[in-house]
């Protein structure tokens, strides 16, 4: 078995699960190669002294992906605020969100691989708006209303 930092096969031998042990060779290559496995561990290897926020620009460089911001005035310098992606680029989104706003504010981070590789040597606009306070969320609504309410917003984004 592998010492790399991602090994499906490894990870899914290790498993409880009794459907996940029975899955043949095969299969455990399909999933390794979908979630770009090597690349990963390539990413992981080459960048294994960053971490948390330091670790997001790192990403973007190994992708090679540039990115332009627009309306980086609407950034608050302080103060609590939901950021809204939603992922046409597999993360690429998010992660120079946080590479902009870690400036500002520690964050964390998941990262989606498939997606995120799809977008390697791209070029990338990302559109800052005004960001919705906090204290406008509305207690006559339910959480489910005001996300739809924020979701119906970011869609009518131009």
């Amino acid at each position: 078995m592998s010492t790399e930092p991602v090994d499906i096969k490894k990870i899914i031998k290790n498993s409880d699960s009794i459907f996940l042990n029975r899955l043949p060779d095969i299969a455990l290559k399909a999933i390794a190669i979908t979630i770009k496995q090597k690349s990963l561990n390539q990413l992981f290897r080459n960048n294994s002294e960053y971490a948390g926020i330091d670790f997001p620009p790192k990403v973007l460089e190994y992708l090679k992906v540039k990115f332009e911001i627009i309306g980086d005035e609407n950034l608050p310098e302080d103060g609590r605020c939901i950021f809204v992606t939603n992922h046409p680029y597999g993360l690429i989104d998010g992660l120079i969100v946080l590479t902009v706003v870690g400036k500002i504010w520690k964050l964390e981070l998941i990262l989606l691989p498939l997606e995120m590789f799809r977008e390697r040597s791209k070029i990338i606009k990302v559109n800052i708006r005004k960001p919705i306070s906090y204290k406008s969320f509305d207690h006559t609504r339910t959480y489910y209303a005001w996300a739809q309410g924020v979701r119906e917003q970011v869609y009518n984004l131009n």
